[in-house]
């Protein structure tokens, strides 16, 4: 992970299985690199939610192969890879635009804020 290679690590100690058997809530750890801020955020619950429901079904013995009708398929057309640099551009334009809103609409309330004291002073 030092590296950016992996965006996610997840770590499951020794005796995991035996201690999810036994009863105990064994701690299995997940690791994220959170340079990648989006992918990281959505990330991190998917694999949560993958493994509550891997382990569920381990305890339970209710996985069921009845197909679902309708399935999910993300694809990454235009950034497969899912590099930052390929959108950072287009992120800064629109916050130098929401910037640039902010400030030009304070600038036009300072200016009738004075327009108006200078209207009551003459």
């Amino acid at each position: 992970m030092d590296h950016g290679v992996y965006t996610f690590v997840l770590d499951i100690p020794p005796g995991f299985q035996r201690d999810v058997l036994a009863g105990r809530s064994p701690v299995a750890q997940l690791n994220v690199n959170a340079t990648r801020m989006s992918q990281s955020f959505t990330g991190s619950a998917y694999i949560q939610r993958i493994v509550a429901g891997e382990v569920n079904g381990f305890l339970w013995h209710a996985r069921s192969r009845i197909s679902r009708p309708v399935d999910l398929v993300v694809r990454m057309r235009f950034n497969p890879k899912l590099e930052q640099s390929w959108f950072g551009s287009l992120i800064e334009i629109i916050n130098n635009v929401t910037m640039l809103s902010i400030i030009l609409t304070r600038a036009a309330l300072i200016r009738e804020l004075n327009t108006a004291r200078l209207n009551t002073c003459s």
